[in-house]
């Protein structure tokens, strides 16, 4: 009964992924070889791949071959240029961050400690009557539990 289940999941998980894999890849049209998939110039004749990228290349270095050497300086003087004005900003410096960022920070701790002395109970004043036994299992249950 276990390895009828194995089987059920090696056969969902593995060879049906690959079987919908080869079968997009198959019936795709064009250029729909699975090499593709590893490298484009294994799919093709040797030295193919290697000529296109080649050509490409050369075309784009002649393209920019073709952009002058020194740009037209009229755009500068241009009146829509002269108008535009500069609206930077300096970012002023601030510290990174904290040494350690799990610390909370100085607001929360002062706050925390304004509120603990706040919230302290009032002392009491002892009575010079000895505890009985049971007030004392139960003063130090109370000490073991905080």
């Amino acid at each position: 009964m276990m390895a009828k289940q194995i089987i059920t999941d090696i056969v969902v998980v593995i060879i049906l992924p690959l079987l919908l894999i080869g079968a997009y890849y198959s019936f795709k049209g064009d250029n729909g070889t699975l090499l593709s998939l590893v490298s484009p110039s294994v799919a093709t004749a040797p030295g193919e791949g290697g000529q296109a990228l080649g050509v490409k290349t050369t075309t784009a270095l002649v393209l920019l071959r073709t952009i002058p050497k020194e740009l037209n300086q009229s755009l500068f003087s241009d009146p829509a240029y002269l108008m535009l004005k500069d609206y930077q900003v300096t970012i002023p410096t601030i510290p990174l961050g904290r040494i350690n960022p799990f610390t909370p920070p100085p607001t929360l701790l002062d706050l925390s400690r304004s509120s603990r002395s706040a919230n302290a109970a009032p002392t009491r004043e002892v009575s010079p009557v000895a505890p009985s036994p049971t007030t004392k299992l139960n003063l130090l249950n109370k000490s073991l539990l905080k």
